[in-house]
């Protein structure tokens, strides 16, 4: 009897150990289970946040394109207007003239570097 009892003692002092670890193991999962949570929520954030941030991205691609289209036609308007009118005053000889020709090829890049600018954000928005 006393072997049972011995038996019965080793016995429920095993089980007691596996509850332990059974329990221990439970506690980390809920540890782990908890962290996944919170890596979810935070990936949940930042898409909320980069859709947010694309959002306000396109407006100022939108407003930059509606600034950056009418700056390039009034350049080149306003550099052929501006050569018509010298030559119309029969000063295609003088200083002003020749200043401004030679202001033409920068102030032309310019234009073509908006005009590409303005094509560019008009297509990011496409």
């Amino acid at each position: 009897m006393k072997k049972v009892e011995s038996i019965w003692a080793e016995l429920s002092a095993k089980a007691q150990e596996v509850e332990l670890s059974e329990e221990k193991v439970d506690l980390s999962i809920d540890a782990q289970m908890k962290e996944y949570m919170k890596l979810a929520n935070d990936v949940e954030q930042i898409g909320k946040d980069l859709y947010a941030n694309q959002n306000k991205a396109e407006q100022l691609l939108k407003q930059a394109n509606n600034l950056l289209e009418p700056v390039g036609n009034f350049m080149e308007t306003q550099i052929q207007s501006a050569l018509k009118d010298l030559e119309s005053a029969g000063l295609k000889n003088s200083d002003a003239y020749r200043e401004l020709a030679s202001s033409v090829d920068y102030l032309e890049r310019a234009n073509a570097t908006t005009k590409r600018m303005s094509k560019a954000v008009a297509q990011a928005l496409n």
